[in-house]
């Protein structure tokens, strides 16, 4: 019940679930997590393979174009390895107690990284599914938490934060978004891609030793992501698979 009320308040916010999943990597992956020694091990042989610091971000900016302007091509595979990566996490994470509570005392131990994989791969495998209910719940839920919170104008929260016209904003948003769907996954995509952009220029720069203009990084960003964005999208839609 208290689950269901702070949801019906709307105090899981996108802030609260940034930071759960940062939780999660963490445990996954920094010191005492689940593929700690191989996660390092990996950065390591990549650090030895692309001697050069600017080397990967421009692999990296190279497939960010990718994404920018073929990304809902390619989004059966994106959700794919999506779920299993999330999938590996939660089980490795939440999973792994539950089996060894039913496990116990049978003197058997299972590995976390082997639940992790089982579980990832079973998501995975419903990607489909476990995709189109997280596309949901964004659309639903978060256009729910914009009306029950403090995120937006106090103009407009004055007519929004009320339980009732949050539903039905949320109901309404939710079936344009189902409605609109593959254009929203195109922008949505196009995006993506723009922000990572982003992230591999900066990269770039600073293996140079060079940065953006102080104290406008954060127009830069939007500037990448927006530019990006509308022409991935203007691309995408042109070159769209027509049944």
């Amino acid at each position: 019940m208290d689950f269901l009320t702070k949801l019906a308040n709307a105090e899981y916010s996108f802030k609260d679930i940034g930071a759960w999943l940062s939780d999660v990597y963490s445990q996954v992956t920094v010191e005492g997590g689940v593929v700690e020694s191989f996660w390092n091990q990996g950065l390591t042989f990549i650090k030895d393979l692309l001697p050069l610091a600017w080397i990967l971000p421009a692999i990296l900016a190279v497939l960010s174009l990718v994404q920018v302007f073929a990304g809902k091509k390619l989004l059966g595979l994106q959700k794919v390895i999506a779920c299993f990566v999330v999938g590996f996490a939660c089980g490795a994470i939440f999973v792994t107690p539950i089996i060894d509570g039913l496990i116990d005392g049978l003197g058997v131990k299972i590995e976390a990284w082997i639940i992790g994989i089982a579980v990832g791969l079973v998501a995975a495998l419903i990607s489909k599914l476990v995709y189109f209910l997280a596309y949901v719940i964004v659309a639903g839920y978060g256009t729910y938490v914009l009306c029950m919170t403090d995120v937006l104008p106090a103009e407009i929260t004055a007519y929004t934060k009320n339980m009732i016209v949050a539903i039905v904003a949320a109901v309404v948003v939710l079936v344009l978004a189902l409605l609109l769907r593959k254009w929203i996954e195109m922008l949505g995509t196009a995006c993506l891609g723009g922000w990572t952009l982003y992230l591999c220029f900066v990269s770039i720069l600073s293996a140079f030793d060079l940065a953006l203009g102080a104290g406008y990084e954060m127009w830069w960003e939007i500037g990448f992501i927006a530019v990006a964005g509308l022409i991935g999208f203007i691309v995408q839609a042109k070159t769209r698979r027509r049944y």
